[in-house]
C-alpha cells in the first residue's frame, strides 16, 4: 500500500498545483507510513513472542485466539484483509 498512497498524495499536491517534488509536503506521507509500520512491527513481534516457547499460558492463550478466529463469523476474512493490505486502499483503488 505504500506505492499507492504516495500515488494518492502525489495526485492530491498536484491537483492543488503544489510542486510534488518538495520535502515538505512529502512528510504527510512519511509519518502516515511510519505510523503504520510501527504499528505493523508491533504485531509481528508480539504473534512472535506468542508463538515462541513451549508456555503452557501461551499455548493455551494461541489455541484460544485461533479458534476464535476461526469459528467466530466475519473475523477471519476481515484478518485476511488486513494482511493483505486491503483495509488500507486508497479511494482511487476501491
Amino acid at each position: 500500500m505504500d506505492a499507492a498512497e504516495l500515488v494518492d498524495d502525489l495526485r492530491r499536491l498536484q491537483r492543488q498545483g503544489k510542486d510534488i517534488g518538495q520535502h515538505l509536503y512529502l512528510r504527510r506521507y512519511e509519518r502516515s507510513r511510519k505510523h503504520s509500520a510501527a504499528m505493523m512491527l508491533a504485531g509481528m513481534q508480539g504473534f512472535r513472542d506468542l508463538f515462541a516457547g513451549e508456555n503452557p499460558a501461551k499455548k493455551l492463550l494461541r489455541d484460544i485466539g485461533l479458534k476464535l478466529a476461526d469459528t467466530l463469523p466475519g473475523v477471519k476474512p476481515q484478518l485476511l484483509r488486513q494482511a493483505m493490505g486491503l483495509n488500507d486502499l486508497p479511494q482511487w483503488l476501491r
